[in-house]
């Protein structure tokens, strides 16, 4: 029951220091998502339908996140080769201990769907479930825009700022964990 109380008051403080993500107030409520890329399936109450700004398609997603800010330890950018001249870039997330055991059951009981990962209403995020992660490292290709598309470094810059946020409000949530 602890453990309730535990995690009911870290979402509520997370919901609440995400209300407003400012200059003045950089921490952001993170969260990871069951998604299908069948659109042809019902939502229903538990789910809805979430397009991605980048890739310009729409998955299906759980209303409720699987894991959130207070299962992760760091958050990076990173990019992975796909050819000797062409990169992905994207999110590396690394979970502390509970986050690698949610993440590695939710990843083994949803093969071939999605992990959509957002911030608010936002899509920071999206990796296709195709193996399960058991070292808690999830890299997520970035569906973040670049604000200046004549300029693809502002897209990296972007993604920084956005690290760097992640990484505050993670160690927030760390520290209200802690407190517990």
């Amino acid at each position: 029951m602890k453990k309730f109380y535990r995690a009911l008051l870290l979402g509520f403080a997370c919901a609440c220091l995400s209300a407003c993500v400012s200059d003045d107030n950089p921490e952001m409520l993170i969260g990871f998502y069951v998604g299908d890329p069948n659109t042809n399936i019902p939502t229903g109450v538990s789910r809805q339908i979430e397009y991605l700004p980048l890739s310009k398609t729409s998955v299906v997603i759980d209303k409720k996140a699987f894991m959130l800010n207070g299962e992760l330890t760091d958050v990076k950018v990173a990019k992975i080769p796909i050819s000797p001249r062409e990169f992905l870039y994207g999110f590396q997330f690394q979970c502390n201990s509970k986050g690698a055991r949610r993440l590695a059951q939710t990843m083994g009981s949803n093969m071939n769907k999605l992990i959509v990962v957002k911030s608010g209403e936002t899509v920071l995020g999206v990796r296709p479930i195709d193996t399960v992660v058991g070292d808690g490292s999830l890299f997520v290709v970035s569906e973040v825009e670049n604000k200046d598309p004549s300029d693809p470094n502002k897209g990296i810059e972007t993604m920084q700022e956005l690290a760097v946020q992640m990484n505050k409000s993670i160690k927030r949530a760390q520290e209200i964990l802690s407190e517990n």
